[in-house]
């Protein structure tokens, strides 16, 4: 009988907590710390669904020595007309050297059924990076615009940028084979990817762009899109491509002899295509805004992927006393990948803001 009463209470106060999205989404979180992410290894032997099942834990595990309050949770506001069955909780979080943020958990229910957890995400603070709270304030929409504007005079001025770029073309006609190779590769991926997303099942298609929006907002972008600011837009977007883009993705795997860069933007670029093979890109119009966008922004990392291209080949023909020319060359594809993303910063802004003006208009 003492058993028998241990079971009742045992799924009794299951049942509670799947009926209580409060006690749910705690108990969400602790299970979120305490999971692994699945390794490469695990995901060799699933199919393309169960992967796509599989990234938030890969993508989105929780940070090392994460600690969540889970005394201080809060219920968060959602946009004007979302429906019901929909939950958004966030709690407090600190990461080790003084990094805060919070944890949101994303509760929905189906008709007749009980709440379940939909998503677990850790957003660190934008003001623990001070240059893109900065940047996307309105002192600083203001500099990026001048920055903007100086780097088009310079480009077009006798200048130091100007040499810059007109050294970087050098190199790049020097290297042409390597360049077209770059361009193939990493364009034929981002094909590659855009068709094999128009078979993707729609699970994991809607995940994908769950997946993507919330990086969105993760990264500030969506809170200066929906302000209507287009000089704050286009400094968050340029923000994050040439830092994160350019830079620590694209131009810091590329010191290493450059097959890091082509391995990770050739895998960035596929995973990139495959959601917009699954949602398409819309009537004719927005198809070629979007072409147009893809060759300005792609070929800003494309050009840096080469120039590791680049730095190996030069290393290969002239071997250690080429060291300083090599790297100078990768160096040089900073400048150019800078200026293509100013303009893709602009052009997307543009593309982003017109049409939302107009949809406002009699």
């Amino acid at each position: 009988m003492k058993h028998l009463a241990l079971f009742i209470w045992l799924a009794l106060s299951f049942a509670l907590a799947q009926s209580n999205p409060e006690n749910l989404a705690d108990n969400a979180v602790t299970e979120w710390q305490a999971q692994k992410a699945p390794t490469m290894t695990e995901l060799a032997g699933l199919s393309t669904d169960q992967v796509c099942m599989e990234l938030p834990k890969l993508l989105y595990a929780a940070p090392e020595g994460l600690d969540v309050n889970l005394n201080d949770r809060k219920e968060l506001e959602l946009p004007e007309g979302s429906p019901d069955t929909i939950l958004r909780y966030s709690y407090p979080a600190s990461q080790p050297g003084d990094i805060v943020g919070t944890v949101r958990v994303t509760l929905n229910q189906e008709e007749g059924e009980d709440w379940h957890v939909s998503s677990i995400r850790y957003f660190p603070e934008l003001g623990s990076d001070p240059l893109r709270s900065w940047l996307t304030s309105p002192i600083g929409a203001i500099v990026f615009t001048l920055f903007s504007a100086l780097m088009i005079y310079l480009s077009l001025r006798k200048s130091l940028f100007r040499s810059w770029l007109s050294e970087a073309w050098k190199h790049i006609v020097e290297h042409k084979r390597t360049v077209i190779f770059s361009i193939i590769l990493l364009y034929g991926l981002f094909a590659l990817g855009y068709f094999s997303g128009t078979s993707l099942s729609q699970p994991c298609g809607d995940l994908l762009g769950s997946l993507v929006q919330q990086s969105i907002e993760q990264l500030g972008v969506a809170d200066a899109a929906n302000s209507g600011n287009a000089l704050g837009l286009s400094a968050a977007i340029f923000y994050q491509n040439f830092t994160f883009g350019a830079f620590f993705t694209t131009y810091v795997p590329a010191l290493f002899f450059g097959i890091p860069a082509y391995l990770f933007n050739g895998s960035r670029f596929f995973a990139l295509a495959l959601l917009f093979g699954y949602s398409g890109l819309g009537s004719f119009l927005h198809a070629l805004l979007a072409i147009i966008l893809f060759i300005i922004e792609l070929m800003a990392y494309i050009i840096v992927t080469a120039g590791g291209g680049m730095l190996l080949v030069t290393i290969v023909r002239g071997g250690f006393k080429a060291f300083r020319l090599a790297y100078r060359k990768l160096a040089l594809m900073l400048p150019v990948a800078l200026l293509l993303l100013i303009i893709g910063a602009w052009y997307e802004t543009l593309i982003i803001l017109i049409p939302a003006l107009f949809a406002g208009t009699p």
